[in-house]
């Protein structure tokens, strides 16, 4: 199953069974456990493996999984790759069923059969040695399919699906699957449980509240939110200058980033609201109305408390800015140097030289035109004698 951050998780379940070789085998499943949409597709992936210390090669493994049909759309099941040792065998795309025969060593093949059955929900799979002369199980316990791992992947398997969970699924509906596997004559070993939740439930976010007035253009401005499943996954920050329409500021900010500084012009005044997407994509719902409002009233530009501290190139606005639109790109000297500021398109291709030469300690705003540009994501760059700082910025048409 796919993790709130997209991708596949191992698991080893911890779990052992000694043949009656003295073989130990293990099982488990790959998944992630968390919570998903209910349009995204289950990936699971089913892993065993005859240990290295085993004294004997497994000759037969049944794989089985009960899926509950009550949560998941078991017409959206496929079947995936099969994998013993090196051998991955590559199952056509759309199969609810699949059998083949794969050659080992003479005169050995291992029969694989794996089917679902839509009335009961079951998914099996079975691996057989089979000896063609015999058209049976070999006779010396010692010829199987699958050694002692004692070169990986040698003694390893794994098999595979996907499917879809039903449609309309209530919000905290949990799905759980687990899967069983037995080695040759061995009792059933169950691996650990999956589990998942559907999270239909957008996050909340807001922009906390400012001073009426700042005595400084440059100011902080803090939001925060929540979320009752999947967690915050990322913050988009919109404003709105004199009255005028909202325009993305920042975009996409990772869920820890809860701040930004913000640089304003004397007599203007500022309105913010934020919208929150949680871990598995929903999306907080749009907003007209301002969270936080301020005016900046100053009778020059730049902090009146002191200087940066450090070089700072602040979040250019708007961004995305249409094109030919200009766009404000603040930064920040604690000290007189020389302050090189370029746009570079994304193959490293100079775009704009928007600053060069000295420039005295303190907050600076130059004014970058778009137009001509393509639509497309660039790069700003400010070079100091002791520092690097870069931003992204998209144009769109």
């Amino acid at each position: 199953i796919k993790d709130g951050a997209g991708g596949l998780r191992d698991f080893h379940a911890g779990l052992w069974l000694y043949r009656i070789f003295l073989g130990v085998d293990t099982l488990d499943e790959i998944a992630g456990q968390g919570y998903i949409t209910p349009d995204e597709r289950f990936y699971y992936t089913i892993r065993f493996e005859n240990m290295p210390d085993a004294s004997a090669p497994a000759q037969e493994v049944l794989v089985r999984d009960t899926l509950d049909a009550s949560v998941l759309d078991l017409s959206t099941f496929q079947l995936g790759d099969i994998q013993f040792g090196s051998t991955r065998v590559r199952v056509p795309p759309g199969l609810t069923s699949y059998t083949t025969q794969v050659p080992i060593k003479s005169p050995f093949v291992v029969v694989i059969s794996a089917s679902l059955v839509p009335a009961t929900g079951i998914v099996t799979w079975r691996f057989t040695t089979l000896d063609t002369n015999t058209n049976d199980l070999p006779f010396d316990p010692l010829d199987g399919f699958l050694p002692p791992n004692q070169n990986p992947p040698e003694g390893e398997g794994s098999v595979s699906f996907t499917i879809r969970a039903k449609e309309d699924l209530a919000n905290g509906t949990v799905i759980r699957n687990q899967a069983r596997i037995i080695f040759d004559l061995n009792e059933p070993i169950d691996t650990p449980p999956w589990v998942n939740t559907i999270d239909t439930a957008p996050p909340m976010s807001s922009v906390l509240a400012l001073s009426e007035t700042q005595s400084d253009s440059v100011f902080t401005v803090t939001w925060g939110g929540s979320d009752g499943g999947s967690g915050v996954g990322a913050w988009d920050v919109y404003v709105s200058v004199d009255g005028g329409a909202f325009y993305q500021w920042l975009r996409r900010l990772p869920p820890l980033v809860t701040e930004e500084t913000f640089v304003g012009r004397d007599g203007s005044t500022y309105a913010f609201y934020s919208i929150a997407t949680d871990a598995t994509g929903n999306t907080e719902g749009p907003k007209t109305e301002a969270e936080a409002v301020t005016g900046v009233v100053v009778s020059s530009e730049g902090p009146a408390s002191g200087l940066p501290l450090a070089v700072e190139l602040a979040a250019p606005f708007p961004n995305p800015a249409s094109a030919g639109r200009t766009i404000d790109v603040p930064f920040a000297l604690p000290e007189a140097q020389a302050a090189d500021l370029r746009v570079y398109d994304v193959r490293g291709r100079e775009v704009a030289r928007l600053s060069e030469g000295e420039r005295p300690a303190g907050w600076h705003r130059v004014e970058w035109a778009t137009r001509d540009l393509a639509p497309g994501v660039y790069i700003l760059r400010l070079q100091t004698e002791s520092r690097v700082k870069t931003r992204r910025i998209t144009v769109v048409r």
